[in-house]
C-alpha cells in the first residue's frame, strides 16, 4: 500500500508481506492509529508492517509498528497465531508508551 494521509495529517504506510490485507484488518489499523492519537497528538508518520508466513507454524503472523513522534520513535513488534490478539497486544504496548511519553512531555514542559 502506498503512503497515504489520514484526516489528522499523519502519513501512514502499510506494507503486507506474503499476504493481502483485507478491509477488516485495514480498518483495524486505522482504528489503532486513531486510538494512538487520543494519547499523543503529535504523530507525524506511522508504519505498519504485517506478514504471514506458512513456514513458521508456531507464530505464522507478525506485525511491526513504527511511530514517528517528537523524541525517540516508538517501535513495537509481536508474532503469534491470531491477528486479533496481536493487534490488541501491540496496541496496548504502544498506548502505554505514548502515555508515558505524554506524561514526561507535560512534566518537563515547565523546565524549558
Amino acid at each position: 500500500m502506498k503512503n497515504r494521509k489520514i484526516p489528522n495529517g499523519v502519513v501512514i504506510d502499510i506494507q503486507a508481506v506474503d499476504m493481502t490485507i483485507n478491509k477488516k484488518l485495514q480498518n483495524r489499523i486505522f482504528e489503532m492509529l486513531e486510538n494512538f492519537q487520543r494519547y499523543f497528538t503529535k504523530i507525524k508518520w506511522a508504519g505498519f508492517h504485517v506478514q504471514q508466513s506458512s513456514k513458521r507454524k508456531a507464530f505464522p503472523r507478525t506485525i511491526k509498528i513504527h511511530l514517528d513522534i517528537p523524541g525517540p520513535d516508538i517501535l513495537v513488534s509481536d508474532s503469534g497465531k491470531s491477528w486479533k490478539t496481536l493487534m490488541r497486544k501491540v496496541e496496548q504496548t504502544i498506548i502505554t508508551q505514548l502515555k508515558n511519553r505524554n506524561h514526561v512531555t507535560k512534566s518537563t514542559a515547565g523546565f524549558c
